[in-house]
């Protein structure tokens, strides 16, 4: 098959959706499927790329503004090639490469799944609302209500697609890491890392680790009032916050952090990428995820793939958590996570190793992309060929 992917970034400024479009475009090219990108050309495109033979790279500049993203070129590469391509995947929402995608897909009958990487929850919709119903009405409708099928990473963003008005087929499936990653994943068994170097006040340290996004969505204030009422129980562990977000709001968190007393329990790193997120995670006790809302996660199976224990909220569709005894499954806001860091930081270094095995050994049974990829192959041939529904796909 000829697959072509749609994304507005396929570089590090496109997140965790132009991490899953990277992963899952070279494990589908590992399977000997001919694979295209259409993507917005920008400072870190050439630089992340997949760089797989069996890729084919469309780095299309904007013309316009690139909160939109109008490019004049991606349209026409799309439509240049559509006479070759199988099935166009389009990934996330609000952006114009979506509108080009479904115009050339509806106007070339190519059957076309979208998925919304979490852009269709409540809460995502309610940011710059106004500006979403515009796009929505413009054209964004037209492309979920006529897609051949939407996917979804877990039952909840399911659960919202249907609630967004969708009533079509629905792909359900997680994604995961790749080989690779799982092999960087495992436990360092010799040689010096420079995080102790670059941040001395780590050292003989258990770390409690936030990393993702800094954005209000993550429920960063429930982690710093709730570290703000424990942490004096528990001087032998530091709160590290690793990620990146809007200056303000960064701002924000760090003179919180400093009027509440606990700039020497607190740290921020920035964000973290490659071996230096990977080895900051390895040498993690705890991982802690307090957010509002997420479609999947991948962060969390990062973490579990170091052999981490998690503790997220029910915002996230995480109970295997608590089911596989790998974590912790909590209510949103400050009192839940309270309850819950007293009894997470309590639990011996043996008991938190037991633990984050429990969930390295789930990652690599049921997180794999190379797993993803091939159940996404399935869906494409079903929407080429028809006959029996993919187990997967959850029809209304």
């Amino acid at each position: 098959m000829r697959i072509a992917h749609i994304s507005s970034s396929i570089s590090r400024l496109g997140g965790g959706v132009s991490k899953v479009v990277r992963d899952l475009a070279e494990a589908q090219a590992g399977n000997v499927d001919d694979i295209h990108i259409y993507t917005l050309l920008d400072e870190y495109t050439h630089r992340d790329q997949p760089n797989h033979t069996g890729i084919t790279i469309f780095p299309c500049p904007v013309t316009l503004s690139r909160r939109f993203g109008y490019s004049r070129s991606l349209q026409r590469a799309l439509s240049q090639q559509a006479g070759s391509i199988d099935i166009i995947h389009l990934h996330g929402l609000w952006m114009y490469p979506n509108l080009a995608a479904g115009n050339v897909a509806r106007k070339t009958a190519i059957p076309y799944i979208l998925s919304p990487h979490g852009m269709l929850d409540s809460r995502s919709l309610n940011i710059s609302k106004g500006k979403k119903q515009l796009v929505k009405f413009a054209f964004e409708g037209r492309n979920i209500n006529n897609a051949t099928c939407l996917h979804a990473c877990s039952e909840m963003e399911a659960d919202h697609i249907r609630q967004f008005g969708y009533d079509g087929p629905i792909a359900i499936i997680p994604t995961g890491l790749t080989r690779s990653e799982l092999f960087d994943s495992l436990p360092a068994t010799s040689g010096n890392s420079p995080l102790l170097q670059n941040f001395p006040q780590l050292t003989g340290k258990k770390i409690l680790l936030f990393l993702s996004r800094l954005h209000e969505q993550k429920g960063l204030h429930f982690l710093l009032e709730a570290w703000q009422s424990v942490s004096g129980n528990f001087p032998d562990w530091h709160l590290v916050i690793a990620g990146d977000g809007e200056p303000v709001y960064v701002m924000e968190l760090q003179k919180a952090v400093h009027m509440a007393g606990m700039a020497e329990s607190v740290t921020f790193t920035g964000p973290m990428h490659g071996a230096e997120k990977w080895d900051l995670m390895k040498k993690s006790g705890i991982f802690i995820l307090p957010t509002y809302s997420e479609n999947f996660g991948l962060v969390v199976v990062e973490a579990l793939a170091c052999g981490v224990p998690v503790i997220t909220t029910k915002g996230a569709p995480w109970g295997e958590l608590a089911t596989e005894a790998c974590g912790w499954w909590i209510d949103i806001g400050t009192q839940p996570l309270e309850e819950c860091l007293v009894k997470a930081l309590s639990l011996s270094e043996n008991e938190l190793a037991a633990m984050g095995q429990k969930g390295r050994l789930m990652v690599e049974s049921r997180y794999v992309i190379d797993v993803t990829a091939q159940i996404m192959r399935s869906v494409y041939l079903w929407m080429l060929n028809g006959g029996p529904v993919p187990g997967c796909v959850r029809v209304n």
